[in-house]
């Protein structure tokens, strides 16, 4: 595991969620009855909405080869090592019941100032049971979550999108 893509899942997340939410807070000035910005901060927030798209694809992408799956060659020692390094640059969750899960995540520096602990605890309530299942490991909750919210807020910038582009025709 290289050292830079731990760090770059955070990075690139926090990427995209700026990009995003700078995209949302103008689509949804352009698109309100009292439309006050001018009809070429539209160009400036579809360039935002695909910013942040790309940065979430690349923070997906290495979520995917730090938290996935080993191959069965890899030696004991590694995943040992992997461990260890991810719970040092704090990319794991530690509780174990939503209630540890709740505190944890509200104070984390990434997650807290993302999500209100009301929508941290509605999340954990869905997503517990089904994060422990199959081969998804509790521990790898914080990146889903975080990735789920990027999801989210992508989800709300093209529905903002499509909506501007209608009132602009």
């Amino acid at each position: 595991m290289r050292k830079h893509i731990d760090i770059q899942i955070y990075q690139k997340a926090s990427k995209a969620y700026e990009n995003l939410t700078q995209a949302i807070e103008i689509l949804e000035g352009l698109t309100g009855p009292d439309s006050t910005l001018p009809p070429h901060d539209y160009y400036r927030a579809r360039n935002l909405l695909r910013e942040g798209e790309k940065s979430f694809k690349e923070a997906l992408g290495n979520a995917k080869k730090l938290l996935g799956p080993l191959p069965g060659y890899v030696a004991e020692d590694y995943a040992v090592w992997r461990t260890q390094s991810l719970n040092e640059r704090n990319v794991l969750a530690h509780g174990r019941d939503i209630d540890d899960l709740i505190q944890e995540l509200s104070s984390d520096d990434l997650i807290g100032p993302w999500m209100s602990e009301d929508e941290i605890k509605a999340y954990l309530e869905e997503n517990f049971e089904n994060q422990q299942s199959g081969k998804r490991k509790l521990e790898n909750i914080k990146v889903r979550m975080i990735l789920d919210k990027l999801e989210t807020l992508i989800a709300r910038g093209k529905e903002l999108n499509k909506l501007a582009l209608q009132q602009r025709a």
